[in-house]
């Protein structure tokens, strides 16, 4: 059964251990809605004009949105992403990760990575490891982050994380924004459809058993961050 409690994520070790800028200990509200698959509320202090800031900065820094690829299934040496829009329909751009707070602040474009990257960094690091540490999970590789742009008709086919030549082992997703209709993310095995609220973060397993996939958005525009450990 889904349950629903309020925990104090434990920064103080590992902001000695990684020397990260944590903010405050703050209570994050967390869902199970199905066996591995947890929400965690209000992941992101003063979030609602994420959006904005991050089209703004884009611009200002002269970023464009480019089409997200897949992997295919074939294993094949140094096989890189390709673009399908009939499977996977999006805009993205990709965030560096960095174990500790990056300092890079020499034009915008270095600008505009670093202030993202330390803000997922800070805010998205307490709840993975608190999500991990329940499970039992041990990561020692962390995947770029992916902020992702669905606009009206675009969508995600059912798919499975985990690739053999790209090892997935935890996915997360946080989502920037909920204006908009459609682009609800579906786990058939679980019979769920979620629309999650804006400055929600869902955690699950990358495994087969959690494929899913994100339905068309039908009006407005769906940002969201993805990322994946392993």
């Amino acid at each position: 059964m889904p349950y629903r409690k309020v925990v104090k994520v434990n920064k103080e070790l590992w902001e000695q251990k990684k020397q990260y800028k944590i903010r405050q200990n703050r209570p994050t509200l967390v869902n199970e809605i199905a066996p591995g698959i947890v929400v965690y509320d209000d992941v992101i202090p003063n979030s609602e004009t994420l959006v904005q800031d991050i089209e703004e900065g884009m611009l200002s820094a002269r970023l464009e949105w480019t089409p997200a690829g897949i992997y295919s299934g074939e294993k094949e040496e140094g096989k890189k992403e390709k673009v399908d829009a009939e499977i996977r329909n999006t805009m993205k751009i990709g965030v560096p990760y960095a174990e500790t707070y990056a300092n890079n602040y020499g034009d915008l474009s270095s600008t505009f990575f670093t202030t993202l990257s330390n803000m997922f960094l800070e805010n998205f690091k307490p709840l993975e490891d608190e999500y991990m540490a329940s499970y039992g999970i041990f990561s020692e590789w962390h995947d770029v982050y992916g902020i992702l742009k669905y606009g009206v008709g675009q969508k995600f086919i059912n798919h499975i994380d985990d690739h053999p030549q790209y090892h997935r082992r935890v996915s997360t997703l946080y989502y920037i924004n909920d204006d908009y209709s459609g682009g609800e993310i579906n786990f058939p095995r679980f019979d769920i459809s979620l629309k999650p609220k804006a400055n929600q973060m869902i955690i699950f397993p990358s495994t087969y058993v959690y494929n899913h996939s994100v339905s068309p958005v039908t009006e407005g525009t769906r940002y969201a961050v993805v990322s994946w450990l392993r």
